[in-house]
């Protein structure tokens, strides 16, 4: 079991994209023991009880509190929305992850420099006011 719970509404609750990436940022970081990243996977237990998890995985896990196989379509819509979000920041498509967020294109088409992090990327976001 995860601590510090986050309920759904607290996520939902984020609005910008700079935040729910800071927060994917800070719960990759204090994923329990025993999980370990893999970007190629939502939330994964594997037969030998190893769970892995991605970005938006470790929010998932931090939501749901307790280590188990999950994906973004076990979460309501507007949480579901944010979990695609975030991995689409992490792959640099901000794009998408606005329209998912807002449910609208930008007005203008983003364009983002070539970052080496995610803190980065973060910064950035956050500078635009994304």
């Amino acid at each position: 079991m995860t601590e510090n719970k986050m309920t759904e509404q607290e996520f939902c609750n984020i609005k910008t994209l700079h935040e729910l990436f800071r927060v994917a940022l800070d719960e990759i970081k204090q994923i329990p023991e025993g999980v370990e990243i893999d970007m190629h996977t939502w939330c994964d237990v594997a037969e030998n009880g190893t769970c892995y998890v991605c970005l938006a995985g470790s929010v998932m896990l931090k939501l749901r509190g307790v280590v188990v196989e999950m994906y973004p379509e076990d979460f309501v819509p507007e949480v579901r929305k944010r979990l695609h979000a975030i991995d689409d920041l992490r792959l640099g498509a901000v794009n998408s992850a606005y329209s998912r967020l807002y449910g609208e294109q930008p007005k203008e088409w983003i364009t983002i420099p070539l970052f080496n992090d995610y803190e980065a990327l973060y910064n950035w976001l956050k500078e635009k006011g994304l």
